[in-house]
């Protein structure tokens, strides 16, 4: 039922999408990959306020040590075309009580609307493990700060994030994610979901 769900969701999205200006979701936690695992991952993010719309995102990610890793990704969709890369470090891990602490940095190159924009991104964020009846939950938060050009303008856009990575056991090797992304400064708000597919090792 929650794949039907999901798919009829996803494809209506895509038939009523028009042009959208987003990408500063996070949709990660402080858990870490161990060093040469990989794992791909997929994001809808459907933006709820500003240019309304949908992009579609694929991730590559690499762990480098217990406390650091490397994404790639790439989209297209109502934006033309995305592709970034960041580094995931976080030195406080999820241990006990203590959630864990980290930043993405990095940064993205986006085309829109016969526009280009490049950004640098900073992301501090932090996650906690909770052990559920239906399964390990994360929720985590984020700030999203990035110093921008578009168009030949300079902008800082900032977006909060709030989200949570979910496991069921009904469904082996895949974590979902769902995340809304909040406008603090000159950023959409929207409602992000994904996917993430560890690769076997």
């Amino acid at each position: 039922m929650r794949r039907v769900f999901g798919v009829t969701l996803f494809t209506i999205a895509i038939v009523i999408s028009s042009p959208s200006w987003a990408y500063y979701t996070l949709q990660d936690t402080g858990d870490m990959l161990k060093p040469n695992q990989m794992r791909l991952g997929a994001e809808a993010e459907f933006v709820t306020h500003g240019d309304d719309g949908l992009d579609v995102t694929g991730k590559f990610d690499y762990g480098v040590r217990d406390d650091l890793g490397l994404r790639v990704e790439a989209g297209t969709g109502a934006t033309d075309i995305l592709v970034g890369g960041y580094v995931k470090w976080v030195p406080i891990p999820d241990y006990q009580n203590q959630p864990a602490i980290g930043v993405v940095v990095g940064g993205h190159y986006a085309h829109y609307h016969a526009e280009s924009e490049t950004a640098l991104r900073i992301t501090p964020f932090a996650s906690k493990n909770f052990a559920t009846d239906i399964g390990p939950l994360t929720p985590y938060a984020g700030l999203a700060i990035a110093m921008a050009e578009y168009n030949g303008d300079s902008f800082t856009p900032i977006q909060l994030v709030l989200g949570c990575k979910a496991h069921f056991e009904e469904v082996k090797g895949v974590d979902f994610t769902a995340e809304l992304d909040f406008d603090v400064n000159q950023a959409p708000n929207a409602i992000t979901v994904g996917a993430l597919f560890p690769l076997p090792e």
